[in-house]
């Protein structure tokens, strides 16, 4: 991308140069033939781009970005009374000469005093011109350095911004992996106390999970199918530990097959709701989990109820829900809605994003 940046600027730079060379030829078309004033405009071009380069490359970054104002403006006047010096020797050369010639041959008595005061006004007249233009190059050069620069330090900034951003995504979901792994082998633990029958399944369950999120959640993004099926493969890892419990009911509406997610985002909240809604009470405990999707969309809600005496089951409470909403910060600016209504009563959870740039 960097090397197809320099070459579009260097074609950039060389039409312009053509142009100028173009625009010169046709003005000095009006006082000379062809062949000079092409050699004149070829001259003028090379002159003046090793003003402006000699400026933009040397000069500014080594001077006056610097801050050493008096070498730079020294080098500058010199640089000036150089091109002045040579335009005014060149146009002796080239120039003058022909006019000189021109009023030697014409008949007045007074061809020859007035012809050398013309020249005297039209050299000192030229040494102004040449000198009002190179202070103009100097200006574009630095113009032009000072938006290129400014142009660079933006992209750099939000090149730092991005890998910032990513190695802040990577930390999150770095912590939230073995959070998730340490709660479900605590519920593999409960079950082999109760020596249960079902420790085996549960088990077997865990290590599809634990496909998923080694080889899986290592992407950036993952199909929106293969999260809900490790969604569903979560929740009934949990039942697996009574029988009983039917109060959970998850509605799993039109998915967009194409969609893609970010890895290990929607679970925090099936795992918080777990958690705190007593589900084990079959009388007052509930969870009611739905996800859907309209065109790009993903819709998601949960709600939970919260029992009458909260009790947390492990120390890590609290560092899925916020790892998530920095992960929605970071991961789908402007583009989520979260809403998270935490009352009496329930525990309720209503998501929207916009997937359509995955």
């Amino acid at each position: 991308m960097e090397i197809n940046l320099h070459r579009k600027n260097t074609l950039i730079y060389i039409a312009v140069w053509i142009v100028y060379f173009i625009l010169l030829t046709w003005f000095f078309l009006i006082f000379h033939d062809f062949q000079k004033s092409i050699f004149k405009s070829i001259i003028i071009v090379c002159v003046h781009a090793i003003v402006f380069y000699l400026n933009l490359k040397v000069l500014l970054p080594k001077f006056l970005e610097k801050k050493q104002y008096i070498l730079y403006f020294i080098f500058v006047i010199g640089l000036i009374a150089l091109v002045i010096i040579f335009f005014n020797s060149f146009d002796r050369l080239v120039g003058v000469e022909e006019i000189s010639e021109r009023m030697r041959r014409s008949g007045s008595p007074h061809g020859r005093g007035q012809g050398r005061m013309y020249l005297k006004q039209l050299a000192f007249n030229r040494m102004i011109l040449n000198g009002i233009i190179v202070v103009a190059i100097l200006f574009i050069s630095t113009i032009y350095r000072n938006i290129t620069e400014a142009r660079r330090r933006e992209q750099n900034e939000i090149s730092l911004k991005t890998k910032i951003l990513e190695a802040e995504t990577m930390f999150l979901k770095s912590q939230m992996n073995p959070h998730f792994l340490f709660n479900t082998l605590n519920n593999i633990y409960s079950l082999s106390i109760a020596k249960s029958e079902k420790t085996a399944e549960a088990i077997h369950r865990l290590s599809e999970m634990l496909r998923y999120v080694l080889y899986e959640s290592n992407e950036k993004f993952v199909s929106l199918e293969k999260e809900i099926k490790y969604i569903q493969s979560y929740i009934q890892l949990q039942l697996l530990k009574d029988e009983e419990i039917k109060s959970v009911n998850i509605e799993i509406g039109n998915i967009e097959k194409n969609l893609k997610i970010a890895p290990m985002l929607l679970i925090p909240f099936i795992e918080n709701s777990f958690k705190h809604s007593n589900i084990e009470n079959i009388e007052k405990g509930w969870i009611e989990i739905n996800i859907k999707t309209i065109s790009e969309q993903l819709i998601f809600s949960i709600e939970n109820s919260i029992p009458e005496m909260t009790q947390s089951k492990d120390k890590t409470t609290g560092v899925g829900l916020k790892n998530t909403k920095r992960r929605l910060e970071l991961l789908y600016p402007d583009r989520n809605m979260l809403n998270i209504i935490d009352s009496d009563k329930k525990f309720s959870v209503q998501l929207k994003i916009d997937l359509y740039e995955n």
